[in-house]
């Protein structure tokens, strides 16, 4: 009779705790432990965080490393690859280029056949020819200065196609047309911005600006559009692809006469020919983006805060939201490719996600070691997110 009664007793408990849980959680209820957060192993310094479902739910890339292989210390750079879309591209730091052949999944490190790109090396950004996705560019830091190298191959080999003049200054971001795969637009902490029209042979000087130039982004639909950010939050304007550049100024949100500063991206400061003048204790990361419904509509995280313009970055306003009462810096900020007003934000360990340009927030907290930062939407699969982490 007592072993009956403890068997009942086991199959309720197996019922209510174990099954049930397991049952509601698979109808799309989450009752399982996390608090309504993604929770991961602690222990571990995840790299990369991916979603295929739109955020619901997130699993963890593997980066499978080779006897001689460096372990990446951060991902700078995620690429697609414009007609197969099971190929992604990640740029890293202190490790190199990596590829993923399985939606990024699983990733390996990329070795190049020619020898010209070091797999220790920092590489800051990729861009792909949309009409010729065999050419590929990189921004990168090698040998103690910034470099751009090419591919022709979709990277199994590379050529050296630029450098700096001097050490420690850095090639932090480039650019290039989406039916132009020979013309490449680039930006240095030299404070240049420099432009190639043969696939890098020749180069030419497009403007050079009191301080380094940090970020550059393009709309994704009017190509010919964009901004640049230099590390003194000084933002500028083109409207023909990058050929000429017009000075808008500091954002100063709600009219504050204040200098606002903004951190460079991956925070290599001592790259920078004219010196640092950031605080050490910040660690937010700062973003710029163009939504790509509406080329006159921008978004900026900056420390604490998300600003937005409506007027191409002629004038800004803060976005007062739950997201300024956490008290910590932002990391990213994206535009949704496919759904209208729908902005996503990294803070801590946190995703917000406002689907009405930032007057309401839902909110994904992860139990992750090291802060969340960029934030790379895949364009042919839109429901397919992939959130950096950094120290």
């Amino acid at each position: 009779m007592i072993v009956k009664s403890l068997l009942i007793i086991l199959f309720a408990f197996l019922l209510v705790f174990v099954l049930m849980p397991l049952l509601l959680s698979s109808s799309g209820l989450d009752i399982l432990p996390g608090g309504g957060g993604t929770s991961f192993d602690r222990g571990e310094a995840f790299l990369l965080l991916r979603s295929r479902d739109d955020g619901d739910k997130w699993d963890t890339p593997v980066f499978a490393r080779e006897r001689g292989d460096s372990r990446p210390a951060e991902i700078l750079d995620v690429a697609f690859h414009p007609r197969d879309q099971k190929v992604m591209f990640a740029g890293t730091k202190s490790a190199g280029l990596w590829k993923s052949e399985d939606e990024g999944a699983n990733w390996h490190s990329v070795k190049d056949s020619s020898s010209s790109l070091d797999q220790r090396a920092d590489v800051y950004k990729i861009a792909m020819s949309q009409v010729r996705p065999g050419v590929m560019y990189l921004a990168a830091f090698q040998g103690n200065r910034g470099r751009v190298f090419r591919s022709e191959d979709g990277g199994s080999s590379f050529r050296e196609i630029y450098s700096v003049s001097r050490d420690r200054v850095g090639v932090f971001d480039l650019w290039t047309p989406p039916t132009e795969p020979d013309k490449i637009v680039i930006t240095t902490g030299e404070g240049r911005i420099l432009a190639s029209s043969d696939g890098g042979n020749r180069w030419r000087v497009v403007k050079t600006l009191r301080n380094p130039a940090a970020l550059i982004t393009m709309h994704p639909v009017f190509p010919g559009q964009g901004h640049l950010l230099t590390s003194q939050g000084e933002i500028f304007r083109t409207f023909d692809g990058a050929e000429n550049w017009a000075e808008l100024g500091v954002p100063r949100p709600g009219g504050s006469a204040a200098t606002l500063r903004i951190e460079h991206p991956y925070r290599r400061v001592s790259f920078f020919q004219f010196g640092s003048s950031f605080s050490s204790s910040q660690s937010a990361l700062d973003s710029l983006v163009i939504d790509p419904y509406n080329p006159a509509a921008l978004w900026l995280t900056r420390g604490s805060a998300l600003l937005s313009s409506a007027d191409s970055g002629y004038s800004w306003r803060e976005i007062h939201s739950l997201i300024n009462s956490q008290g910590v810096g932002l990391g990213g900020v994206a535009a949704h490719p496919t759904r209208p007003d729908t902005i996503l934000v990294t803070a801590g360990v946190t995703l917000y996600t406002s689907m009405d340009r930032g007057i309401n927030w839902s909110t994904d907290p992860f139990d992750t070691r090291y802060p969340l930062r960029e934030i790379f939407i895949h364009p042919q699969k839109p429901e397919t997110i992939f959130l950096t982490t950094g120290r």
